[in-house]
């Protein structure tokens, strides 16, 4: 029996897949460049923070994983959550008011790099290498072993929790990217 929370995060996944895909699969270079303000992120600068985000994640998550399977830690059905994770996780999670969330250093799309479709190919080729992470925690503890976060080694997730982060995070900035491509001057081609 598959692990009802990986269930609905791998739903959740391909939900945000097909979000993306109608909103930036056809873009050109120029709308995937185009910002509202200066101080805006481009849909190219949104996928390239998320693609950060993602690669360090994949990673630690990968780890983690296998930790729980060498440690032979089985899936029990449950997954637990710290108050804390929670807290952090709703936090990111998308609201009808959102109010905007600073970008830690390292996860800040580097200005002035040139506009082309290798973040939105690298964006897709992320969200398989997601759903085959899913499939690997698929019997294992996802509540069990912690890996350390990328932003701050104060804070430490599950894997069921990194997972969960991943997903509410791309979802925060889908909807981001959605809002850049809503305003009256965003080009039409």
């Amino acid at each position: 029996m598959a692990n009802a929370h990986l269930a609905d995060i791998r739903q959740r996944a391909l939900n945000n897949r097909a979000l993306a895909e109608s909103l930036v699969a056809d873009m050109s270079v120029e709308q995937l460049g185009w910002s509202p303000t200066p101080k805006s992120w481009s849909p190219v600068e949104v996928l390239e923070h998320l693609n950060s985000a993602a690669e360090k994640y994949h990673a630690l998550i990968h780890n983690a994983i296998a930790g729980s399977r060498g440690r032979g830690l089985r899936d029990d059905g449950e997954w637990r959550t710290g108050w804390l994770q929670r807290w952090f996780v709703n936090q990111i999670e998308p609201k009808p008011k959102m109010r905007p969330l600073p970008a830690p250093g390292s996860f800040v799309p580097a200005p002035g790099r040139p506009v082309d479709t290798r973040s939105r190919d690298r964006f897709f080729e992320l969200g398989e290498s997601l759903q085959d992470l899913l499939g690997e925690a698929e019997g294992v503890s996802i509540s069990k072993v912690r890996l350390g976060s990328p932003i701050t080694p104060v804070l430490r997730f599950n894997i069921g929790e990194a997972v969960w982060l991943l997903v509410a995070h791309e979802h925060r900035h889908l909807l981001q990217i959605q809002r850049v491509c809503a305003h009256p001057q965003y080009p039409s081609s």
